[in-house]
């Protein structure tokens, strides 16, 4: 599984709507530390 099916399933798998915009705001910020960590 490479990083965008991560991010994909994240959010399909996400039951509230606020949950999926937080995720995809953090999917697309180059400084989120979640994608900081899952980089190394």
């Amino acid at each position: 599984m490479d990083q965008q099916q991560f991010w994909e399933k994240l959010i399909a798998t996400s039951d509230q709507e606020w949950e999926r915009e937080r995720l995809i705001q953090l999917q697309t910020s180059p400084t989120s530390p979640i994608k900081l960590i899952l980089a190394k």
